[in-house]
């Protein structure tokens, strides 16, 4: 009986340690926009705050359906933000902001939705350059950034922000694990020998 129990344990710890190195990491999605720079139509900088928009996406599915049908079916959106003044003051519109985005290439997909104070999404015109997009507003407020599977991959790749792959974690609480289930089965063994 000690032996049956010594190897189910064995092998549950095994098991354990082999599937939790097996996960595949996440592919990230959200949050790819890492800063936003803005300037009036007068060339004046503007400060800007760029935060995580909270609201509900479903607003931008028939834009993203028609961006779909334009540009193909791997559209995706990877961002969503709110983009402010930082603090008091009335710029001149348009303004020219212009979206950090971290392992972005010239030849990258990218679009913007922009979500207007009528609660109208309208597709912005964008410029994609290394490692940014620009786009011009008439008013300030929630965005977001649609791109295809390859930008994600490029940004993923490249981003310094990067989240932690899961193997990353993984592989030395593997090895860990597999140490200890091995010991214990030494341990085991030995007592069952001493014992009998």
């Amino acid at each position: 009986m000690k032996k049956l129990l010594a190897f189910v344990l064995v092998a549950v710890l095994a098991f354990s340690a082999v599937t939790a190195n097996a996960a595949p990491s996440p592919e990230k999605l959200e949050g790819v926009i890492s800063s936003a720079t803005a300037s009036d139509s007068k060339g004046t900088a503007v400060k800007v705050v760029l935060t995580d928009a909270t609201s509900d996406r479903s607003v931008y599915n028939s834009a993203l359906q028609e961006l779909k049908t334009a540009n193909g079916s791997d559209l995706k959106i990877v961002d969503h933000k709110v983009i402010t003044l930082d603090g008091a003051g009335s710029p001149t519109y348009p303004l020219t902001v212009e979206l950090k985005v971290p392992g972005l290439k010239a030849s990258s997909k990218g679009y913007v939705l922009f979500k207007n104070s009528q609660g109208t999404v309208e597709k912005l015109t964008a410029t994609v350059a290394e490692g940014k997009v620009t786009v011009t507003v008439n008013e300030l407020g929630e965005l977001v950034f649609v791109t295809d599977s390859q930008t994600v991959t490029d940004i993923n790749s490249t981003a310094t922000n990067k989240s932690p792959q899961t193997s990353d974690t993984a592989t030395p609480v593997a090895v860990l694990l597999l140490a200890a289930s091995a010991a214990a089965a030494i341990v085991s063994v030995k007592k069952i020998r001493t014992a009998a």
